[in-house]
């Protein structure tokens, strides 16, 4: 079971590793044109973070850890830091669907930021779990 477990949680690392690149590459082309298809890779990003972490939880005894190990501890602050980072460029596509506004250059710029940004943090916490160590 527990090999199961942990399948599912690769598998759902992997796909939450492409959304960002994904994204990366759809506001280098024409921005305005996929505005559904970021915000509904954005919600599906939300909705993987938040099984990873119950797939990662599920993890932990059976592997004889606790929830106090430094780098299990920093994955969890990592996961919760990459939903913050996620929700605004999707906060702000709920906002932008509705009202059919275009999108400004400084909203496409911080959301590269963003997207970079949260890549980043999941190399971080991939790294953490397969060294057993904290990168920080």
């Amino acid at each position: 079971m527990i090999a199961l477990i942990k399948a599912f949680h690769l598998v759902l690392v992997m796909i939450l590793l492409t959304i960002p690149i994904v994204l990366l590459f759809l506001n280098l082309k024409k921005p305005q044109d996929y505005l559904d298809l970021r915000h509904k890779m954005l919600r599906l990003a939300l909705w993987l973070l938040g099984l990873l972490g119950l797939s990662g939880s599920l993890l932990v005894h059976p592997r004889h850890f606790t929830f106090h190990t430094p780098w299990i501890l920093a994955a969890y602050f990592l996961v919760f830091i990459g939903a913050i980072l996620i929700q605004y460029p999707y906060r702000q596509y709920k906002i932008l669907g509705t009202r059919n506004l275009p999108l400004s250059s400084s909203f496409l710029w911080l959301e590269r930021g963003t997207l970079i940004l949260s890549f980043v943090l999941f190399i971080g916490i991939i790294h953490d779990a397969v060294t057993k160590q904290t990168f920080i």
